[in-house]
């Protein structure tokens, strides 16, 4: 369930470790030489933009939770409710195996522990969102300065 951020901070720490054994093992000429890379093996990653956030309800649940934590802390994941832009900053695979449950984007349950909503492929449960222009909050928040529960995630309203 980890972050870009929480896994990068963990390979930083990985690496400075990792970087002072090698110094020490070319001052003590042991240190194996150089095995080239195999650019077949190489792939391309594209860069980021903001427009990678957006969430496609109809992704497994697995997907979209993944694309929460890949995106923290930048572009981040967003989608629309009621056609205002909301970024989603943690989430959880509430039920992976379920299909059908619901139209994807349909919120299936909404609590202090989270909000539910139902994926292409099971059930994602949202843990924190940030309306844009306002704070990051636990969902329990949110909720509380809501007068009713949201019914669900997706694309932003058309003109009125």
């Amino acid at each position: 369930d980890a972050t870009s951020v929480e896994v990068e901070r963990a390979l930083a720490a990985s690496g400075a470790t990792l970087l002072v054994e090698t110094l020490d093992r070319l001052d003590a000429g042991d240190a194996v030489p150089e095995i080239p890379q195999d650019d077949r093996l190489a792939t391309y990653a594209a860069k980021i933009v903001r427009a990678d956030g957006a969430i496609d309800w109809s992704a497994p649940a697995r997907d979209i939770h993944n694309l929460v934590r890949g995106l923290h802390p930048w572009p981040h994941a967003f989608t629309h409710l009621a056609g205002e832009r909301v970024l989603i900053h943690r989430t959880a695979v509430h039920r992976e195996d379920s299909v059908g449950l619901s139209v994807p984007g349909r919120v299936v349950a909404s609590s202090t522990e989270g909000i539910d909503v139902a994926t292409g492929r099971g059930v994602l449960r949202i843990l924190e969102i940030q309306p844009e222009g306002k704070r990051v909050m636990p969902v329990r928040d949110w909720l509380a300065g809501r007068r009713t529960a949201p019914s669900a995630f997706g694309e932003p309203a058309g003109p009125a």
